[in-house]
């Protein structure tokens, strides 16, 4: 049996349960704080001045002049990226989009700057967050929310006691903001039309395992979520996708919805062959990626074991 047997696509996954898969999803934060109070997220966190902006979506610096993303915030352009108000232009044509095997792409995109910001280079997860791990999730994201809000079946707003369904409704400029969750899917294979990623989830909650949950709202990708291993703050994932209950406006996070990241634990091997490449050698391998010479660089073969429901891309 093959490593991607028992990968259903979309429609069907999507049809589990109560979740369904969402139309685009915006990194953070509903629960969010602003980024100015870091220190409360972790006075360790790496976070300021890493994650930027790339249109009305993020991107995440990760230091040697690259960027990381979700692959559908860039497509095969290479935008600005805006960190902390200052656009660093990327190189033409200098963006990857990682595979997850040969012919099984990710959602999940490498572009590299022309003038980069003097930061050092992020470190990188080796092992994806079990479940119940701790996570800051950063990006950008409206900055206010109104009262709780109560729906029906049909999602007509309510007032009584027992609705089908709570949550907010999301307003307001967009900024970086962070918030936090708990690790509530462990790391699998997602299948979104063509592309294969390798991610994991964190579920929102009204009485979840921390206090005032983050939660992804339609609008924007590439947002980090920052995990410790073994002490260390590490960037864990790139948030691409949510998973959200069938019916549900893309300007609402609603109890019960699933921020997914991409696993970079799985790709880590993959991105430091790109990222930790000379000059020399990093030309040479931009002039084969059309051959697939990237394809499988640093990734080992899996055989499929679980299949969950994917989300669609945020």
């Amino acid at each position: 049996m093959g490593w991607i047997a028992g990968l259903r696509g979309p429609a069907l996954a999507c049809a589990l349960g109560a979740l369904v898969c969402a139309g685009s999803a915006t990194a953070v934060l509903v629960h969010g704080e602003q980024r100015l109070d870091l220190s409360a997220a972790g006075a360790d966190l790496p976070a300021a001045g890493y994650v930027g902006q790339i249109g009305a979506q993020s991107g995440v610096y990760l230091g040697g002049g690259w960027v990381i993303t979700a692959h559908h915030v860039t497509g095969n352009g290479s935008p600005d990226f805006v960190l902390d108000g200052t656009p660093y232009a990327a190189i033409a044509g200098s963006g990857i989009q990682l595979d997850t095997r040969p012919g099984f792409p990710a959602d999940l995109q490498l572009m590299r700057l022309a003038e980069p910001p003097a930061l050092p280079s992020l470190s990188l997860a080796t092992r994806p967050p079990a479940r119940g791990a701790s996570v800051v999730m950063i990006g950008n994201s409206p900055g206010e929310h109104g009262p709780l809000v109560s729906w029906d079946a049909q999602w007509k707003e309510v007032k009584h006691a027992a609705p089908a369904h709570r949550g907010y409704k999301a307003s307001g400029s967009m900024d970086i903001r962070w918030g936090h969750n708990v690790v509530s899917e462990p790391s699998h294979f997602m299948r979104m039309g063509r592309s294969v990623t390798r991610a994991f989830g964190m579920r929102f909650d009204r009485e979840g395992a921390v206090a005032g949950e983050a939660a992804v709202l339609n609008g924007d990708s590439g947002g980090a979520v920052f995990s410790k291993e073994d002490g260390e703050w590490r960037l864990a994932g790139i948030l691409f996708a949510r998973q959200a209950h069938t019916g549900q406006a893309n300007h609402v996070a609603v109890f019960g919805n699933t921020a997914m990241a991409v696993d970079l634990s799985f790709y880590r091997k993959h991105i430091l062959a790109v990222t930790t490449k000379n000059e020399s050698s990093l030309v040479l391998l931009l002039a084969t990626l059309g051959a697939g010479a990237l394809g499988s660089a640093g990734l080992r073969r899996y055989r499929l074991r679980d299949s969950r429901s994917p989300a669609s891309r945020m």
